[in-house]
């Protein structure tokens, strides 16, 4: 009787296990025996990190900022509603304030479940019609964030940027677009995972 019971149970939970991960497939979760997607098209990104641009003899390398859109959050668009709705934002390239450069946070947020360290600053940047070139110098006592910058270890960038001017475009049938003719970078975010970049 005890094997039967035992037999009946094992089976309903592989029942409710198969559920569950037809659910979770039906939502874009991949398992571990899925067969690897071609290319996964992660969307614009405010920031990446250009690999190819690690200097060793300055400890130096380059954020690039692209002239993309990416989602982005308004509150106030809607009349009577304080709730923040998805908008398209652009940042303009030419538009970023370069007065409080210096004073830009890098920090080290390759551990989400560690205090974000300054790692380093902004020593400068260019700007072109496609985006914004950042140029960032390591602090000399970094030497883990040093070694995953340059082995491209650091795939991901955040960037915190506040928009002091903007224009607001409808497009029907699709999300407003925000074009962000003036804005200034507050922080830097280096992370370890090639994961999204998040903008705030």
């Amino acid at each position: 009787m005890e094997e039967v019971l035992r037999a009946a149970l094992a089976g309903e939970f592989r029942r409710r296990a198969a559920v569950a991960e037809a659910r979770l497939r039906e939502i874009g979760v991949l398992f571990l025996e899925d067969p690897a997607p071609g290319v996964i098209d992660p969307g614009p990104a405010h920031a990446s990190l250009r690999p190819a641009s690690w200097d060793p003899a300055t400890d130096s390398f380059e954020i690039w900022v692209p002239c993309t859109t990416a989602q982005s959050f308004r509150a106030g668009l809607v009349p009577g509603s304080d709730h923040a709705v998805a908008v398209d934002e652009a940042l303009s390239p030419h538009g970023l304030e370069q007065d409080n450069l210096a004073t830009v946070t890098v920090e080290d947020a390759t551990d989400p479940h560690a205090n974000w360290d300054r790692c380093g600053l902004v020593v400068g940047c260019s700007a072109t019609d496609q985006g914004v070139a950042i140029r960032v110098r390591l602090d000399a006592y970094m030497g883990l964030v040093r070694g995953a910058v340059a082995s491209g270890r650091i795939a991901a960038v955040g960037i915190g940027y506040q928009v002091l001017e903007e224009e607001r475009v409808e497009q029907p049938g699709e999300r407003p677009l925000v074009l962000a003719h003036r804005w200034r970078l507050h922080e830097i975010r280096l992370h370890r995972l090639p994961a999204l970049a998040e903008a705030a």
